[in-house]
């Protein structure tokens, strides 16, 4: 039985497909996915298939497309639609905050943020997006927490410290 395949075109998956009809729809930039296969990978990511399948011949006179810069990825514009690109995955932020500041709330920052981009990749963008926005959000939560209970540490410090003097349980020259 031949090794059968999937793709993604235009945001859904399609496939099963043979490599031969595979090698006619899809180009260097088009992501692939069969069984065995961890998760869904471009085309030049996976030996066996880049080799077979030739980058797309740029004629002269045709202008090639410029590869955006970070901000035209995150900021849409007229032209670019607003799901073209992988939503920021805030990962790396969630794990700093998980770490240093209120692992309670960082933990469901880090399962949203490593949601992202694998979400993205399968097709389904608005999903992704809305992962990252999740993983923002506990983020900031986290961030939050960390700050309120910092500031409540140092009342109940100050306040015990006050009720300390007041009692004469502390010497006023200690402070």
């Amino acid at each position: 039985m031949e090794k059968q395949y999937y793709y993604i075109q235009d945001g859904e998956q399609k496939g099963p497909v043979s490599l031969e009809e595979l090698k006619k729809i899809v180009d260097q930039d088009t992501f692939v996915w069969s069984a065995g296969m961890k998760d869904w990978q471009p085309v030049k990511e996976i030996p066996d298939l880049a080799e077979l399948i030739a980058p797309p011949i740029q004629q002269e006179n045709t202008p090639s497309p410029s590869t955006p810069t970070k901000e035209e990825q995150q900021i849409p514009n007229s032209t670019t639609s607003y799901s073209e690109y992988c939503p920021p995955t805030y990962l790396a932020w969630s794990i700093v905050v998980t770490i240093l500041c209120c692992w309670p709330l960082g933990i469901p920052a880090i399962v949203y943020a490593s949601k992202v981009e694998s979400t993205f990749h399968r097709g389904n963008k608005e999903l992704a997006h809305h992962y990252s926005r999740k993983a923002r959000k506990w983020m900031i939560a986290s961030i939050v927490g960390a700050f309120v209970f910092l500031f409540l540490y140092i009342l109940i410090i100050a306040f015990g410290l006050i009720t300390g003097v007041q009692n004469g349980d502390i010497s006023s020259d200690w402070i």
